[in-house]
């Protein structure tokens, strides 16, 4: 295995690393941050969901972007506005101050800009640096972004904003890149990297929370937000050295490029052959415009599966309440009895040890025992730990709560924690892949920050046992999903991946018309039996 492989995979799944640590150190500072500015709970539930939600939207765009500009210039976007927005809420004195930090981090914002009435004006590769279009002339000299043009044009209504996507970029392009560089056999290994990444930013803002519970109140959570600064930073420095997509650059027409960041990558061996299965791949690859069209009324069935598949993965992952578990898990062990700043916190680090190494072991198992049964297995453990952690907060049982609790951590993180990035990153075409991508992140932190925004209301509503057993029975029923629908994909191509959905999508629609007359006659027999 190349150093510059493993090099290269494993600085970006720094990218993971910025909402976990946002994860685990909003779970801590949002204590402070309430008591500091005096938030209501209604406030306390958008500070913290709204990055999630925020960020959805970002990952809706981080697609196009990948696809227009490469996947090192979304790397480079999403770290530099996660350090902008993390300063604005470092620096933030009230409600507004936070939202708006957590809205940039999230997704990011340009200046407004111009557009003539009759067209939309051409592409531009850096818009960025363009001065206003006017109805007479059109200057396209560069300047300082730090100067913004304002809106020259006589028509107000027609100015636009340009938005780009922050945080919800790095969650579509840090396993989109990985997926691309890895070879078959290591891909799951190397994707699963990202939700390890998670995990250890989680456990690294529950540890920073901890060693800055006694600062005093208006400094201690600035210090916890403001270390959030250091991973983006680091990969910002570090982002020269990182390789190019292969796959990207083939697709862009740079294909000695490409070789040669395969030979850099891989055994010499394999560079033909793969150079081959990408040449095929990419031949009409489709706009991002094409691509959403395609995904949203696919016309191949094997297109129409993996939708299904990828898009109920990203929607299940999230839908049985894992971020907002770990978002209030102080909250949930003062439920179960856990008294005093020290225990709460203390707790909190033990099991967020524990869910690191379980997604350490669900990486390294990936590719050995396969997506389908680790699916398997973590959909019916996090269903079966969350039942114990609503019987433990019902009887306000420690010991119940934290087996429940350590349950549910780590049945999440070694299987569907990691796996939903590993599949959908997987089983796209190159023309669909990174815009299915974006609309399956969009879908995924959109869920997420639902979640998490409406935890607190819920327990109000239901009780907190009460909203737990909800989230139980949804991931039932992702279980269910995951047997009917989702199938093995381990030691694939990337290339292969297409021809194998619709050889399967094949073979349940010739299944389907056998299990109804099946069904039938067992009706007819049953009717005749009478």
């Amino acid at each position: 295995m190349r150093a510059l492989l493993l090099a290269s995979v494993c600085f970006t799944s720094l990218l993971g690393a910025l909402l976990g640590y946002d994860i685990g150190i909003v779970s801590g500072a949002i204590v402070f941050i309430t008591k500091d500015m005096s938030l209501s709970t209604w406030q306390a539930e958008v500070v913290v969901g709204s990055l999630n939600l925020v960020s959805a939207f970002g990952a809706l765009l981080a697609g196009s972007f990948a696809d227009r500009f490469g996947r090192k210039a979304a790397i480079c976007l999403a770290n530099a506005l996660f350090v902008f927005g993390t300063l604005t809420v470092v620096l933030s004195y009230g409600f507004s101050g936070l939202l708006a930090g957590r809205i940039l981090m999230g997704f990011g914002a340009a200046y407004p800009r111009p557009r003539s009435p009759q067209h939309w004006p051409p592409p531009h590769p850096h818009p960025h640096l363009l001065r206003p279009r006017t109805h007479d002339a059109c200057a396209c000299s560069v300047i300082p972004p730090s100067q913004p043009p304002k809106c020259s044009s006589t028509h107000p209504t027609q100015c636009i904003i340009l938005l780009f996507p922050g945080v919800g970029c790095g969650f579509v392009v840090g396993p989109l890149y990985t997926a691309e560089l890895s070879p078959p056999e290591r891909r799951g290994m190397f994707t699963s990297l990202f939700e390890v990444s998670i995990g250890t930013g989680i456990l690294l803002g529950y540890l920073v929370a901890y060693v800055c519970r006694d600062m005093p109140l208006h400094i201690g959570w600035r210090v916890m937000v403001g270390c959030g600064g250091v991973p983006p930073l680091v990969s910002l420095l570090l982002l020269a050295g990182l390789p190019e997509s292969p796959r990207f650059l083939w697709a862009a027409g740079r294909r000695q490029q490409a070789r040669g960041v395969l030979q850099r990558v891989m055994d010499p061996a394999e560079v033909e052959a793969c150079c081959e299965e990408i040449d095929a791949s990419v031949v009409g690859a489709a706009a991002p415009r094409d691509a959403l069209r395609a995904l949203l009324s696919p016309r191949s069935r094997g297109v129409r599966l993996m939708v299904v598949v990828g898009l109920g993965l990203t929607v299940s992952q999230q839908a049985n309440g894992s971020e907002a578990v770990v978002y209030y898990m102080p909250a949930i062990l003062q439920g179960a009895g856990v008294r005093g700043r020290d225990g709460l916190l203390g707790f909190t680090v033990l099991v967020g040890v524990f869910r690191t190494l379980c997604i350490l072991a669900g990486a390294l198992l990936v590719d050995r025992v396969g997506r389908r049964p680790l699916l398997l297995a973590s959909t019916a453990g996090v269903a079966a730990s969350l039942a114990l952690l609503a019987a433990g907060l019902w009887r306000s049982t420690l010991w119940l709560t934290l087996l429940g609790l350590c349950g549910f951590m780590g049945a999440y993180a070694i299987g569907i924690g990691p796996l939903n990035m590993v599949v959908i990153s997987e089983i796209f075409p190159f023309r669909l892949r990174a815009v299915a991508m974006s609309l399956a992140l969009f879908l995924n932190r959109l869920v997420s920050g639902a979640v998490a925004s409406s935890f607190l209301s819920l327990t109000e509503m239901l009780s907190a046992e009460g909203t737990i057993l909800l989230f139980a029975i949804i991931a039932s029923l992702s279980w269910l999903f995951v047997l009917r629908r989702v199938p093995e994909t381990r030691g694939r191509s990337l290339e292969e991946m297409e021809a194998y959905f619709e050889q399967l999508a094949d073979e349940q629609s010739q299944l389907t018309p056998l299990l109804n007359e099946r069904g039938a006659g067992n009706t007819n027999s049953r009717g005749s039996a009478r």
